[in-house]
């Protein structure tokens, strides 16, 4: 991968004879508890003990600082140091008939502490002599070391013996409700360069010597690192961001860090998650013992559709089935220091490869009303493997541009089984097992020249277009101003539907804009064209033209704009032309009294083979709407500064966040240097479908586009509605009537984010500004 640096851990194993000495050492039980009392006990002789430790190829310092026992201590090389002790867990094996007899196999767990440690240019030298030392006998039932037979030693450092009914069969790597969590980038007293991982180093079974009646030697263990570590350097901007807001997310479907190393029998079959079964035997490598913890990476996405499965009439005997769809991701956010003056931050994450992505569980029950009983039937479950790892801000906002070299960006850190172009193509982390990938990556606003408007809300100018002295097809487009007043009911904006026509044909608008379809208003308004189930089937179709929101006035049982929608948005086409697409978006609304608000994650990439859209999750962001009315008794979000929509986009890319997430007022209060916000302040007077406290825009879209020639000063052209309930699209049908909307242009796709008339340049000179409205 020529954009990614990988470091091979080399193997340099060094072992160290040590005789037996009359020195008599405590006894090291496990991690300083008492050897558990639900197993049967004896006691050995280490005579001789020796291993060799892997590490990379670097330059360490050092320094004498303690370690904890469940975490090793690296340099910022990831180098191995010597604060480590090493403390071992391990596990001796008899090879006889009954080895893979899971309730029946001699295997003892024993806790090593290395009476000796040291290093030279080349690698660490382990070494241990204890003449009492206790082993824990896995199956309840203690037996002797005898000369003449064979046994072998394996052992972990790292992690956490947990027990199970106080059995020791387990090295956990991962935090529970009331234990203590796994450590990545812990400080190190003393030190601004080191570091505390919970990371895994293995050996794999040797043969000991049996030197006598329970007396053994054992020589040539070898630790080899687990996993695939990333060190992520991130060059900060803190002209782009506030100093608390340098907070990154690691996110994996492909690679997780909780699990652990089971030393009993354990069936892929019973949990077709994991990637292999666990065979607990001398002849099978302890570094296939991993165990994916998966519910520690669960997150809930919601529920599919509910089907009656069979022909039963009766309310009580019918039977019904629905589906529960998961996401299996692993999620790690860094939050950087909030010091200014940084130029770097760097972190690390390490993880396993693991069977990520979406999980579907199918539940079933019987009897109308009986849902909250529903069982599920785990034969059935669907997995939808999804191989994605990617490095993004913590929040949205900004983002993590992959620098490849001379200076260049490839947008954000993203690998695995390519959907889009955004791919660099991982299609297994198993190569990369116990190697370093270094990631270099540099804040920067959103987008680049070929993938612009990150944000397509950035693209609608700040207020609305001023009605002109005379509106005329060769009007000189330096007459065709913005007012810079998002004030409602100013009259500034004021726009007949004739007025309107004679523009829209003459192409006329300000320079570098233009009045938007009804698809480019989507880029603020909701524009969906159908609900959909968790898993995106179906639910409702043909919606474009329905009431959405809060209630739909001409359907109670909605559609409300919560759950998994389809919608349009129309951007500048990739290939070369303009075209609406269509993109998946999930939405929730939240009433509190007379408070309203809907928020949305939108413009998701749509997966699926016929898609051919290339955008990917470039455009993906968070929403929140937020309509003011004036009607005190039937409106909403009242504040007596007019009737207006409140939009705040905030740009997401591939981070791995929820709707209930961004649905927390929290998660706008905090992060936003740069959310975009419109004011959508109404300054018209119709009212489309007669609903009261209702605003209306103008869009350039014809209803009947062939029903009439050009110049008919009947034409229709499609409106976006907002009123108390929500959105919808209308049209004014009578331009006679001369009910007057507002017109929010467009900035060209051709123009820069940058450009000085871009919207992001704009200033409100109003007596507030969207600070106030918003």
């Amino acid at each position: 991968m020529k954009s990614i640096k990988i470091f091979f851990f080399l193997m340099v194993l060094f072992t160290i004879s040590v005789s037996c000495s009359d020195e008599i050492l405590p006894e090291p039980n496990i991690k300083g508890k008492e050897a558990s009392k639900k197993c049967a006990t004896s006691v050995i002789t280490i005579e001789s003990g020796s291993a060799g430790v892997v590490l990379p190829q670097r330059d360490m310092s050092l320094s004498q600082q303690p370690s904890s026992r469940a975490t090793v201590i690296m340099n910022e090389m990831f180098e191995l140091t010597e604060d480590n002790s090493f403390e071992t867990d391990a596990y001796l094996i008899k090879e006889d008939d009954e080895e893979d007899d899971n309730d029946n196999r001699k295997l003892a767990y024993l806790h090593i502490r290395w009476t000796s440690k040291s290093k030279t240019s080349n690698g660490w030298h382990l070494s241990t002599y204890c003449p009492k030392i206790t082993l824990e006998w896995i199956n309840k039932k203690s037996v002797d070391i005898n000369p003449g037979e064979n046994w072998y030693i394996a052992g972990i450092v790292g992690g956490d013996m947990e027990r199970e009914k106080g059995i020791p069969n387990t090295v956990e790597f991962y935090g529970q409700d009331g234990k203590k969590p796994k450590v990545l980038n812990g400080s190190v007293a003393g030190s601004s360069t080191k570091h505390e991982f919970n990371v895994p180093f293995v050996a794999n079974w040797v043969k000991v010597d049996i030197k006598g009646k329970n007396k053994i030697d054992f020589h040539n263990m070898r630790f080899e690192p687990q996993g695939v570590v990333f060190k992520v350097r991130v060059k900060r901007s803190d002209k782009l961001l506030k100093p608390e807001e340098h907070q990154y997310m690691f996110s994996s479907t492909g690679l997780s860090p909780n699990g652990f190393f089971c030393f009993v029998n354990y069936d892929k079959e019973k949990d077709p998650l994991q990637k292999n079964s666990v065979r607990v035997s001398h002849k099978n490598s302890v570094k296939d013992y991993w165990v994916w913890h998966h519910p520690t990476d669960y997150h809930e996405l919601g529920e599919g559709p509910e089907t009656q499965t069979g022909n039963r009439i009766m309310a009580r005997l019918k039977e019904y089935q629905f589906s529960k769809v998961w996401e299996l991701r692993y999620r790690y956010t860094y939050s950087a220091a909030k010091e200014t003056g940084k130029d770097y931050d760097e972190f690390y994450v390490w993880g396993m490869p693991i069977n990520g992505g979406e999980y579907v569980d199918i539940f079933s029950y019987k009897g109308k009303g009986n849902k909250d009983k529903a069982e599920c039937d785990y034969s059935k479950a669907k997995i939808s493997l999804d191989n994605t790892t990617a490095i993004t801000s913590a929040h949205g906002g900004f983002m993590l541009g992959w620098l490849n070299g001379q200076g260049k960006v490839r947008g954000e850190f993203l690998c695995g089984t390519p959907h889009t172009n955004e791919y660099q193509r991982v299609d297994s982390w198993e190569p990369y097992k116990g190697k370093v990938i270094e990631v270099n990556l540099k804040e920067m606003f959103p987008g680049d020249n070929r993938y612009k408007w990150r944000v397509p809300l950035a693209r609608m100018a700040k207020s609305n277009l001023a009605v002109p002295e005379r509106v005329f097809t060769e009007i000189d487009e330096k007459d065709l101003v913005f007012t810079n007043d998002i004030e409602p009911h100013s009259g500034k904006g004021q726009f007949q539907q004739q007025q309107l026509q004679t523009l829209v044909e003459a192409g006329k608008a300000p320079k570098g804009y233009h009045i938007p379809s009804i698809e480019e208003l989507g880029a603020a308004l909701p524009y969906v064209t159908e609900k959909c189930y968790a898993d995106w089937q179906v639910k409702k179709k043909d919606l474009e033209g329905r009431n959405l929101g809060f209630t739909d006035s001409k359907s109670p049982e909605g559609p409300s704009l919560d759950g998994y929608f389809k919608e349009w948005l129309q951007l500048k086409d990739l290939q070369g032309f303009s075209a609406p697409s269509l993109y998946n978006s999930i939405y929730k609304t939240v009433v509190n009294g007379n408070s309203k608000v809907i928020y949305g994650i939108r413009f998701e990439h749509v997966r699926s083979k016929d898609n051919k859209d290339l955008t990917g999750n470039r455009y993906r962001c968070a929403y929140r709407f937020v309509i003011h009315t004036e009607d005190k008794d039937k409106g909403c979000n009242v504040d007596g500064r007019g009737r207006r929509l409140a939009i705040t986009a905030r740009w997401i890319g591939n981070l791995p966040i929820t709707i209930d997430e961004i649905s927390n007022p929290e998660y706008w209060n905090k992060n936003n240097s740069n959310d975009v916000v419109r004011i959508l302040n109404d300054d018209g007077n119709s009212k489309g479908l007669q609903i009261i406290d209702d605003a209306c825009y103008f869009s350039a879209s014809k209803v009947f586009s062939d029903a009439y020639d050009p110049g008919n000063s009947y034409r229709v052209f499609f409106c976006r509605y907002f009123h108390p309930n929500g959105f919808y699209r209308g049209r004014m049908f009578n331009p006679k009537e001369q009910k007057k909307g507002s017109i929010r242009c467009f900035a060209n796709w051709s123009l820069s984010e940058k450009d000085p008339i871009a919207p992001r340049q704009q200033r409100i000179t109003g007596a507030h500004n969207e600070e106030y409205y918003k």
